[in-house]
């Protein structure tokens, strides 16, 4: 980041952008866990009538 800096290159979009990459999967797996939850109730409702 240093190195960055020094070229001139601002380092708070770069963080911003980092951030947002971060969270990206965090907002997948929740879906996928609610998907995975919900196929479980829909199947268990489908075995027990």
């Amino acid at each position: 980041m240093m190195t960055l800096q020094e070229m001139g290159i601002p380092k708070g979009p770069m963080l911003a952008g980092a951030g947002i990459f971060r969270n990206c999967p965090g907002f997948g797996g929740q879906y996928l866990v609610r998907d995975i939850v919900s196929g479980f109730f829909i199947i268990l409702k489908i075995n027990t009538g």
